[in-house]
This record gives C-alpha cells, structure tokens and sequence, in this order.
C-alpha cells in the first residue's frame, strides 16, 4: 500500500514478458502530495492459470507542496531489432524472479499544477525509463508558455526515436490564445525541439 488517499487516470503498456501500469496517486489534504507511480506485472505463465504476477511499484515523479501531478500518459517503444533483452529482477510470491524483456523506453508525460487555484498555470513535462520504471531520468520542460498546459498525449515511430508529445493550452491568465501545442524528439526523448 502506498498510504495515500487515492488513485486515479490509470494507464498500461506492455511489452513481451512485461505489463507496467502506471497512475497518480496522492492525499487531498496536501500533507503528503504523492506522485506517478508505476506498477509492473510479470508473465510468468504462458499456458496455465492466470499469465500475470504483480512484482513491484515504483515512484516516477513525486508532487511537492503547491504542486500537483494530473493527467499523465505512458507510452512503451521496443529497442532495435537484433538488441540484447533486458534481465529484470524481481520479487514474486516472496521468490526471487529473473525475467528478460524485450529492451525499450517507456515514455511519461504529464501536467504539473503549480499553485491551489484551478487558474494557475500548468507546465507539461516529460521523464523516461530504459528499464521500464525501476529508475527514471530526470523531467524535462516541454511546455513554454504560461498557460493552463494539460491533455497530454505521446506518439512515436517505429523505431522509437521520433517521438511527439501533443497537449492542450487553454487562456486563463496569460493572453494567450487557446491552442494545441507540442514538442518533438528525433532522438529517443533526449532533447526536444518545442
């Protein structure tokens, strides 16, 4: 159990041998502001009984105080053909698991609130797992403007190395106009052009 107050805005991605479920979760009072978690789900048996055993949750992002984490998307992308699997090591049923995994990135976007007024702004940023959750790199800005940023979306090629994220700006505050915004990477997630 995380010990916090709720969950929500769930998502899922997988790949051979592995499902990640991601979501925000946190506590209304503030006093613990919680973060993107993610949860993976091993195959461990293909032809008898139920597939899947839950192995672990991991923290992606954490909220601080005055900021707030919302409305998230989780994209998986598969290495290159021919790229050695991962070795994954997990606890399952108090045994020790090793699995491999097909190699990939899974991507994470999402909106960041900063201040307790609905108005405020909101920033969208972007953060990465080349071992599928166990640890992260760290968030980047993708958003420039200071609008309301949210509804963001991830899209990538085939080979997963051009990727677009895709939000909503919405004018509260800033005179700005309402907007669909976005920023690409053509190496993977690790510069953007915004």
């Amino acid at each position: 159990s995380l010990n916090l107050g709720f969950a929500a805005d769930p998502m899922i991605a997988a790949v051979p041998g592995l499902a990640v479920v991601g979501f925000l979760a946190a506590n209304r009072d503030g006093n613990q502001p919680g973060g993107l978690f993610v949860q993976r789900w091993v195959e461990l048996n293909k032809e008898d009984g139920f597939p899947w055993a839950y192995a672990d949750t991991k923290q992606a992002s954490s909220g601080t105080s005055g900021q707030f984490r919302d409305k998230p998307a989780m994209l998986a992308t598969l290495a290159a053909a021919g790229t050695a699997p991962l070795s994954l090591s997990f606890t399952v049923d108090g045994q020790a698991v090793t699995q491999k995994v097909a190699a990939g990135t899974l991507h994470l976007a999402y909106s960041n609130f900063t201040g307790n007024d609905p108005k405020d702004s909101s920033q969208i940023k972007y953060l990465k797992s080349t071992n599928y959750g166990a640890t992260w790199s760290n968030e980047v800005k993708l958003s420039a403007s200071v609008a309301l940023n949210q509804g963001v979306s991830i899209a990538a090629d085939p080979s997963g190395q051009s990727l677009v994220v895709v939000w909503r700006s919405f004018d509260f505050n800033s005179n700005q106009p309402n907007s669909l915004a976005y920023a690409t990477s053509s190496n993977g997630g690790n510069s953007w052009s915004k």
